[in-house]
């Protein structure tokens, strides 16, 4: 016969995450907090600190944070190769420059102690609505990110499903403006024109070998 504290701690026992959170794949998240009041590292000054540590969420499909959201090495790059596939680098980067360009990943990018100091903030969570966008077709690559400041202000910025999808056609507009701001700072916008101008009219050049030497610097 059993006992009944053991047929008690059966039916008390956890069979699955589906039991706890009513759904089969539930989206796990963890968000690092400074030290609490109470802990041994505590500083004192309240939890504004705390608060704005802790939210400023990046939440994406879960197949871009496994590629580029998971791993130490996501929050403490070494080379341009690993920021440049790494959320919260460019997160952080995009935070503090308004934007994103080359000039991103240089070293004085790469080792700001404050740049750093921001990606250690960052958490990168999957969301199962922008997962279920991301495997239908036509494809949909969501993101969100969320800050919330100091002072309680919340600021939320998407992309993804719509005019900026990143799968859909750019207008020729678009492809311009991104080819002039990859390589106008070491081209320089004159020899970008040239270029651009030869691109946009490959069916009249007699020989296509003359493009190359256009990227080579004088």
């Amino acid at each position: 016969m059993t006992p009944e504290w053991k047929r008690r701690q059966e039916e008390l026992r956890l069979r699955g995450l589906g039991q706890m959170f009513g759904v089969d794949k539930p989206v796990i998240g963890m968000v690092h907090l400074l030290p609490l009041p109470g802990s041994p590292n505590y500083d004192g000054r309240g939890l504004d600190p705390v608060i704005d540590w802790a939210l400023r969420d990046v939440e994406v499909y879960q197949k871009a944070k496994e590629r580029v959201g998971t791993g130490e090495h996501r929050w403490n790059p070494d080379c341009r190769e690993t920021a440049d596939h790494s959320i919260p680098y460019v997160v952080a980067a995009t935070l503090m420059d308004g934007t994103v360009t080359p000039r991103s990943f240089n070293d004085a990018h790469l080792w700001n102690p404050d740049l750093r100091a921001l990606m250690q903030k960052i958490e990168v969570v999957a969301n199962e609505e922008f997962t279920k966008a991301y495997v239908k077709l036509p494809v949909e690559h969501r993101t969100r990110v969320t800050v919330v400041t100091r002072s309680g202000e919340r600021l939320v910025g998407e992309a993804g499903g719509d005019q900026d999808e990143l799968s859909a056609q750019m207008s020729d507009t678009q492809i311009e403006d991104k080819f002039r701001g990859l390589c106008e700072e070491v081209l320089g916008a004159k020899q970008v024109t040239s270029i651009l101008r030869s691109l946009w009219h490959l069916e009249k050049m007699e020989n296509v070998n003359a493009i190359p030497p256009a990227f080579v610097l004088d």
